[in-house]
C-alpha cells in the first residue's frame, strides 16, 4: 500500500520551499482560470512566504538541502530580524512575508557593506531590494494564512495585484 500523502512529507529546507512555492504557485494559477480568485490569492501567498524564506537562508549561507528547524532556523530568524530593525508583529508569528522580505534585503545590504570582492550574493542594483520590498508588502497587503477560515471573494484587481507580485518573486528567485 502506498504512503500516505502526510507521510510523504519531507523536512522544511531550501530545496523544499522552492519546490512547493513552484507546486503552490502553478496550483494558484489554476485556480484564477477558474475565477477562485481568494483560493488562488491564498496559494499566491504561500507561495510568496516560501520563496521569501529560501532566499533570506540562501543569503546567510545555509545549504539547500539542510532540514530547517523552528528552534535553530525560523525563530532565530525572527529574532535577527527584530534585531537589526525589522518591525515583527507578534500576531504575524512566521508568516510574515513583508517581514522575510525586510530582513533579507537588509542581510543582502549588510553582506554589501561587510563583504570583501569579491561579492557572492549582494544586490548588484541597490534598487532591486526595493522592489523586493515591494512586492512582498503588496502580497503582505492581500494575504493572510487566516484566509481559509472565511468566505470573502476577492476582487478582480486583487488577484491581478497578487500574482503580479508573486509572479516577480517568483521569476526573481535565483537573485533574490
Amino acid at each position: 500500500m502506498p504512503k500516505r500523502l502526510t507521510e510523504r512529507i519531507k523536512p522544511d529546507s531550501i530545496d523544499e520551499f522552492v519546490a512547493a512555492a513552484c507546486e503552490r504557485y502553478s496550483d494558484g494559477i489554476a485556480l484564477a482560470a477558474q475565477a477562485r480568485r481568494t483560493g488562488a490569492i491564498y496559494l499566491f501567498g504561500y507561495s510568496a512566504e516560501m520563496v521569501m524564506k529560501a532566499a533570506y537562508f540562501r543569503a546567510i549561507g545555509v545549504s539547500a538541502r539542510t532540514k530547517l528547524e523552528m528552534g535553530s532556523h525560523l525563530w532565530p530568524a525572527v529574532t535577527q530580524a527584530k534585531q537589526l530593525g525589522v518591525n515583527w508583529p507578534k500576531h504575524h508569528n512566521l508568516h510574515y512575508v513583508q517581514g522575510w522580505a525586510e530582513l533579507l534585503v537588509v542581510t543582502q545590504k549588510n553582506l554589501l557593506t561587510t563583504s570583501q570582492p569579491p561579492l557572492v550574493s549582494a544586490y548588484a542594483d541597490p534598487s532591486f531590494g526595493q522592489r523586493v520590498t515591494f512586492h512582498a508588502t503588496t502580497v503582505q497587503n492581500l494575504w493572510t494564512e487566516s484566509l481559509r477560515y472565511h468566505k470573502n471573494r476577492a476582487y478582480e484587481f486583487e488577484l491581478r495585484r497578487m500574482q503580479s507580485s508573486v509572479s516577480w518573486l517568483m521569476t526573481s528567485l535565483p537573485q533574490l
